[in-house]
Parts: structure tokens; sequence; C-alpha cells
């Protein structure tokens, strides 16, 4: 809600001056005029979103500094600057992110961020930094990114940046090891040198206010003529001129004569065809990486893409099967042909607390009125940094307590730093001991959390090989006690630092926070969508709230589990008995490329033409009968 909030504020500002930059004004040679100068550039950066590079790593960024070809994300930030009409003093060119780097922190206007020792909050307007990607090759000294503080919170920073990696994009970051630090450029009472190639256009639905010319290119040959008051969508800008599809032939207009306008309905690339026709909002697992496109037809530009994997918001569905999306930054229409309706088995609200949430703050009665359908409790940890000892979460048996007489659904999490085989085991066994040592009966999954925390980056440095191993040694140990086993961590990290074969078979929880979907590559059983949640169950102090998927309670809590095990039925043929098994059953929800023998005979057991967690079960029931 609170990112919310400040995009929508910032949304009204940068509309505002993006409104004023529309009329035309005619200047003397030496005008100049005193501006929000961090307003200025980041409407200038935003009109830029979504520009993509040419062959060679060609961009009109290089080119402006008569560099074409090679990286262009420094040569972005002084574009961006200089076509602004910010000074020198403020932004100098330098198409080095090195160089940048230490020309800001001459000046003592550079700060490190919170992952190197620094404890700044960017804001509006600076510039962030960013070294390697790649563990072993990170340092606060290697600085190989460049780009624009759209705006932060203490949890994310939200950037627009060029050659990201072949565009314009905007993106939210969360303050992950690889952003150094930021600078802030003096922009207070900043004076706009007058330039001609100034642009604050920014790509958007626009209204024709005349009858305009549609051109090959910025000022080139006449394609034809637009109506006035005809809406149509510009993907991309070059100082006044605008790119779009207008009856299915890409081309450019001038936006001096057109006003923004959002709100607009966007015509379809050809006008011999209807609107599309709305269908209710849905969800969609995109199963191939996937074009975004300006319009709902094949001939239309390329916009963006989205990953094969990704869960992604459907607003519009056309006819002939095209969406309206949104992703990293950019909206336009993809092809549903190659997607999976989203389908949850249920779509509960889930919370997870520790010791840090006092028992005394929690209003179970009241949590359950909004809606509040289970709780994950933290049941220990390992510490940080040199205390690598594990602890007990003070609060766990009070909350475990509490929520079960509320009727609350249950489970647990355990915060780790394992770091090897022995570590990881003994976490899990640690977790196990707890739970049957109190005679705790869970509704949900024991999942390991994996993140680091704070200044200490063990996980992230020991890299992939060694964090899918731990995450699996620890998961083994509580499936052969009879739980299923989970895994939590963010977005990035899953797809960063984890096997993908390691969540097979396994509760995948995936914190990705303000998004209106979670858009991890992968299959997720709950979504962590915001740790800023405010509940009056929680006396409104921040709290972690997520979206379960699963209908867990059935499936462990019916008479073939006995707290996660089947009373019988090797549905895997392995010898034992074990929520293996039951998981099997559970993944034969989904249809799958090729179907095991069991799976291709019991698919769709009750015939209703789709393969659903209902076959599963029945195929758990046929098993103790």
């Amino acid at each position: 809600m609170q990112k919310k909030f400040i995009l929508r504020v910032l949304s009204l500002v940068l509309s505002l001056a993006l409104f004023f930059s529309l009329i035309p004004v005619t200047a003397s040679a030496n005008e100049t005029e005193k501006v929000n100068g961090a307003a200025a550039i980041m409407a200038t950066a935003s009109s830029q979103v979504g520009y993509y590079e040419g062959s060679g790593d060609y961009s009109k960024y290089g080119e402006y500094f008569g560099k074409a070809y090679g990286p262009w994300c420094g040569a972005f930030v002084s574009w961006c600057a200089r076509t602004t009409g910010i000074p020198e003093s403020v932004i100098p060119t330098n198409l080095s992110s090195t160089s940048m780097r230490d020309h800001f922190k001459s000046l003592g206007l550079y700060h490190l961020s919170t992952s190197y020792g620094g404890s700044y909050i960017p804001k509006q307007g600076d510039l962030v930094f960013f070294t390697s990607t790649n563990s072993s090759e990170r340092s606060q000294n290697n600085i190989t990114h460049i780009g624009f503080v759209l705006e932060a919170t203490s949890s994310y920073v939200t950037c627009i940046e060029g050659n990201c990696p072949d565009r314009v994009r905007q993106i939210d970051r969360q303050y992950t090891s690889y952003i150094v630090g930021f600078a802030t450029p003096r922009y207070e009472g900043v004076e706009l040198e007058n330039n001609g190639n100034v642009s604050t256009y920014k790509a958007g639905t626009y209204v024709t206010e005349e009858i305009m010319n549609f051109r090959k290119t910025p000022g080139g040959e006449v394609i034809t003529t637009i109506p006035a008051k005809t809406t149509i969508q510009v993907t991309a800008i070059e100082g006044v001129w605008g790119k779009a599809v207008y009856n299915g032939t890409e081309g450019w207009l001038s936006l001096q004569y057109s006003v923004y306008n959002p709100s607009s309905e966007v015509p379809p690339a050809n006008n011999t065809e209807t609107l599309p026709e709305v269908n209710n909002s849905n969800q969609y697992r995109v199963t191939e990486t996937m074009n975004i496109r300006a319009s709902y037809t094949q001939s239309s530009s390329i916009i963006g893409s989205v990953p094969a994997g990704t869960l992604i918001q459907v607003s519009e569905v056309s006819e002939d099967n095209w969406g309206k999306v949104t992703y990293d930054g950019v909206t336009g229409w993809i092809s549903l042909n190659w997607s999976v309706k989203f389908e949850p088995e249920v779509d509960w609200l889930v919370i997870d607390i520790s010791q840090w949430n006092a028992p005394a703050e929690l209003d179970w009665k009241q949590l359950k009125s909004e809606g509040v359908k289970g709780v994950i409790i933290r049941i220990g940890g390992r510490g940080a940094d040199s205390n690598r000892v594990i602890y007990s979460d003070n609060s766990f048996l009070t909350h475990y307590k509490a929520a079960k007489a509320a009727g609350m659904y249950v489970g647990v999490y355990f915060f780790s730093y394992a770091l090897t085989k022995e570590q990881a085991i003994e976490e899990a066994q640690f977790t196990v001991d707890i739970l049957e040592t109190n005679n705790c009966k869970l509704d949900l999954p024991v999942y390991i959390d994996m993140e680091d925390y704070g200044t200490d980056k063990s996980h992230v440095n020991a890299g992939k090989e060694t964090c899918s191993m731990v995450l699996d040694e620890f998961c083994k140990v509580v499936e052969n006690a009879g739980y299923i086993a989970g895994i939590y961590c963010s977005r990035s990290f899953a797809e960063d630092f984890v096997e993908s074969s390691v969540f097979e078979g396994r509760s995948t929880w995936i914190a990705d926070w303000g998004k209106d979907v979670c858009c991890y590559n992968g299959n997720i059983d709950m979504w962590q969508y915001t740790e800023n949640g405010k509940l009056k169950g929680t006396s409104n102090k921040d709290t972690d709230l997520n979206r379960l998927y699963i209908d867990y309670p059935t499936l462990i809590n019916t008479k073939m589990f006995e707290n996660g095990l089947i009373e019988k039925g090797d549905i895997n043929f392995d010898g034992n008995i074990s929520a293996a098994d039951s998981r099997l059953a559970l993944r034969c929800a989904v249809e799958l490329e090729k179907l095991t023998p069991i799976q291709s005979k019991i698919a769709d057991t009750n015939d209703d033409g789709k393969i659903t967690s209902t076959d599963a079960r029945n195929i758990l029931r046929s098993s103790v009968e």
C-alpha cells in the first residue's frame, strides 16, 4: 500500500510536468528556467522506457556522444542530463560508470548502500551504481552499471536503467549486494540550460488534436495521415517524435499537437478491427518466452518480452486470445496460445510471524475477521555472521497454542544460515525435534527460510551449488520425518541461487513484493506479496502477508494422513511410505509432458475433463481403500 501511494503521487507529479511540457514555448537562445531538476530529469528518463538497442549494441544515446556502439548505460545517464538541460556542474558528461562514481565521490556526494555498510536511503533523481551480478567478481570497487532512482523505501529501490540488458527498463530492485552505492546530484534551484534536444514526452497513450502526418522515420517520408481526435499508443520517443503502429504500419508522428491521455482506450493496430472483448482479470502461466507487442497482432512492433514460466496478470483478453499485460514496466499484448490459465486450488490470506511479533500485539479473533486463514510461525534459526549457533524462537509455543486455539491453520519455518550438509541436517533435526517433543500438529508445510541478513552475505557468496545442497538436505530430513517440506526465499534468490530441481515436489514460497502478481519464473504454492501489511489484529504493525494457493490442510489432515504420512500406498514405488508419495499424488494435478505409468492411468479420475488436485486426492483414497 505504501509503495502504491508513493507511485501514485510520483505519477501525478510527473504527469503535471509532462502536461506543461506539451505547451509550445518560444525561447531566446540564453533563456533559462528554475525547475525541480530531479523531477525534470526523471521525466526525461521515464520517457525513454521501452527503447531497444540496435544490432551491435547500437544506441542513440552513445551516438549522441560519438560512440554509437558498445555498452551504453553511462551514455543513457549523460544523455538524459544533456537533453533535459541539467548543467555539467550538476551531472557531468561521462560515459564511464566508474568515472561518474569517482566524480561524485570526490565531491562528497557518494553514499554506500546498506549492503556495503551504508545507511543512506536514496531519493528521486539520485544515480545508482552496480557491481557485477557474478558473486566472484562482486566488489564495491568494481562498478559495472549505472542508472537513475525513480523512488525508494527502506525495502526496495525503483530504478530506470539503460542497457538493462538491451533496453531502457523501469525495474524494482531489493537492496542486494550488487547495488554498491548512490550519488546525490545537487539539483536544488537548478536552472535548465536551453537545449533544442530536450524532450520530456513519455511513452503512452495520446490523442491527436489535428490531422497529423505519419512518417517512416522522425521527420522523414510521410506514409499517411492520422485524423484528429485519434487515440494512438506511443511506444518510444525521439525528441518530439513518437513511435506508434497505425493501420498495421509502424511509423512516427509529432507529439507537439497531441495530448497525453493514459486513460483513453488504446485502439487496435488495424482500424478495421473491433476493440477486444474484455474478460474478467486473470492470471496465466507463460509456458514459452513470449514477445510483448504494441498491439494484439503478430505484425505489431515488439516492445518487451515475458520469460517462460512467469505467472502474469492479464487485464484484457481479445477474441483471438491475445492478453494485455504489464511486465518490467512495459505494457502491451502477448499471445495466450502458449500460456496456461492459473487456477489455484484456494487463495487464502496467510501471515508469518516470529518472536518479533509480541503475543500481546496479536488479536487472533480480529485476524480471523480480517480474512486470515493461517500462520507460518518461526520455530528457530541459526545466527548470522560469526555466531553460527542454533537458537529457538522464544515465542514459538505461545504463538502455536494461540493460533491453534483460534482455529488457524499452522505451519513453521526455520531461518537458516547453514553452509554445509551437516549444518543443514542439524537445522532440520532441531526443527523436527521441537515439533515431536511438543506434539505439534501442523496443517501447513515445514519451511526452510534462506535469505542473507544485513551485511552477512554468506549464502550469496557460497553460490548456487551450496545453497541448493543445503535446501535439499534440510527438506530430505523433514520429509523423512513425515512432514511436507517447503522452501522460502525471494524471487531473485530463487532464480539466481537455487537449482530449479530442488523445488520439485516441495512447497515453494516466494517473496516478490510490490507487484500485482508474483512474477517468479517457476511454480509457486505461496506468494509473500508484502512485508508492510497492516492488519488490526497485528496492532497495525508491519506484517508479512502471503497468498496460499494449495489446500494443504485437506491434503495433510484427511484420513489418509497422519501428520503428513499416508497410511499406506507406495505411489512412487521406492519401498517407503512417505510424504514424497503424497506430493507425487498432488503433482498429478499438473499436466506434464511425459506422464509416469501410474499418472497416465489415473490422471483424470473424476472425468471432468481436467487434471486437478481433486484427482490427486482420489488417487490417495483409492490407495488406502
